[in-house]
């Protein structure tokens, strides 16, 4: 028995296991965290009739728009309140009025409305929550402004990976483990016939 080669492939498989642990203790002591938010505008009516009129509140509502805004939670760890900088509130400006609430989900984010702005003050944001909510607006669609205060914590919009529902963001990490997995197992195979080689050499 050649035991340069077993203790080469020892050493190979054990530096391999040490990579996959630090990943693993990596992103359990550094979670990555991040909320992601969707915007989808439609106009209610296009009908132009002087005898339909749609009110909300007793309000007129010449051009009625309504706008889903949806905010995920995709952490692999909750989001503290303490990691809101200075309290300030997370916040999206739809730049226009919001003449009222159409609808809203039931969810343990909790937002408010303030102005032409839906604002979420310092909380506790779960992993995996998520907030909805259907606004009418009055006029031209609403575009959307974003000030985040959360520290170390990304906030975008919805494309990609990050419109992956729950059980599908799971398999991709899974796929993700298993090409590490296998890269692992190629370079040990590879580095047995390299030092096989040699020795026959």
């Amino acid at each position: 028995m050649d035991w340069g080669i077993t203790l080469a492939v020892i050493g190979l498989g054990v530096a391999i296991t040490s990579i996959l642990y630090a990943r693993s203790t990596y992103f359990r002591q550094f979670p990555k965290r991040s909320l992601v938010y969707g915007l989808s505008v439609s106009r209610l009516m296009n009908l132009h009739d002087d005898k339909l009129i749609i009110t909300y509140d007793g309000r007129v509502v010449e051009q009625p728009y309504i706008a889903t805004f949806t905010l995920r939670s995709q952490s692999r760890a909750d989001i503290p309140s303490i990691m809101f900088d200075a309290q300030r509130s997370l916040s999206f400006d739809f730049t226009d009025e919001i003449v009222g609430v159409a609808k809203e989900q039931r969810s343990r984010f909790r937002g408010e409305l303030a102005g032409t702005k839906l604002v979420f003050p310092p909380q506790l944001l779960r992993k995996n929550d998520q907030f909805k909510i259907d606004l009418i607006f009055d006029g031209s669609p609403p575009s959307l402004l974003v000030a985040n205060p959360l520290i170390d914590v990304a906030v975008h919009e919805l494309s990609g990976r990050n419109k992956l529902t729950k059980g599908e963001r799971q398999l991709a990490d899974l796929k993700e483990m298993n090409v590490t997995m296998s890269v692992g197992m190629l370079l040990l195979l590879a580095s047995i016939l390299i030092l096989s080689f040699r020795s026959g050499m």
